[in-house]
């Protein structure tokens, strides 16, 4: 997750890998393959992948924006 806002992802990419995220929550918490996990995402705090990607970059821009450093800024 610490290298999302290098990625470029297509839809495609970051729609599997949501799956993979949501599979994971399932197996974690004994959820069958037809069953939503977005309330358990959502009652432990988390949003599903592509939210959490969003974030992480929000994250990173908002640091390079707020840098002290003159060149991290700069390049933003």
């Amino acid at each position: 997750m610490y290298a999302t806002p290098a990625l470029h992802l297509n839809d495609n990419q970051s729609s599997q890998l949501n799956a993979c995220w949501n599979s994971d929550i399932r197996k974690l918490f004994g959820y069958n393959k037809w069953e939503s996990v977005s309330a358990v995402l959502l009652g432990l705090g988390r949003v599903d992948f592509k939210h959490l990607v969003m974030l992480h970059k929000v994250k990173f821009y908002l640091h390079l924006y707020c840098s002290t450093d003159v060149f991290l800024r700069d390049m933003f």
